[in-house]
């Protein structure tokens, strides 16, 4: 196994650092103590927890507070460029588990939606992308890019629609069953 690089995790230098493996660990320091002592705690490597999603995270603690991050953030923010600001972070083999940096990318969200669909990790069972997806209105006779789009063109409120979309609404003036939602929306 190649030698890891540690950089600091963003907001909590000094106290923990991640690697270009997607490794987390805390290093060596001294805390202050009531009265003018002091500890010197030594640094270890974070075992991380798994979410019910899948990801990998660590709990970090600093000043009394305990928060949980993301590994595969953690790894991004520190060692991939992301000069566009995009939100969300990609794994590119589809594995949940690998943080390395050559299996990350800064992505929008509608880039990794389309890619949980293209390495078929995802086929929308329960609508939960309806935000990324399309939507083809027979009855209309069009395509819309966006729910929002095709709320707008119906007239109806964006939270009755994505609602319509995902099953949990009926409607007497809209027969969903002659609309049909995509995925791509640049099909």
């Amino acid at each position: 196994m190649s030698s890891q690089i540690w950089k600091p995790v963003d907001g909590y230098q000094g106290f923990y650092e991640v690697s270009d493996h997607g490794t987390v660990r805390s290093i060596d320091r001294v805390v202050s103590l009531p009265k003018g002592r002091t500890k010197k705690i030594a640094g270890k490597i974070i075992a991380p927890k798994r979410h019910s999603q899948g990801y990998l995270f660590v709990s970090l603690s600093q000043g009394g507070t305990v928060k949980n991050r993301y590994i595969h953030r953690l790894v991004a923010t520190a060692f991939i460029p992301n000069p566009h600001g995009l939100p969300e972070v990609n794994h590119l083999l589809g594995d949940k588990t690998d943080n390395r940096v050559a299996s990350l990318q800064w992505v929008t969200h509608k880039e990794n939606v389309q890619h949980a669909y293209d390495m078929g990790l995802s086929s929308n069972v329960g609508c939960q992308h309806h935000l990324a997806a399309g939507v083809i209105d027979n009855v209309l006779g069009q395509r819309f890019a966006t729910v929002k789009e095709w709320c707008a063109a119906r007239g109806i409120p964006y939270s009755t629609g994505r609602n319509l979309l995902n099953g949990s609404n009926r409607s007497k003036t809209i027969d969903i069953t002659q609309v049909i939602k995509t995925v791509n929306s640049n099909a």
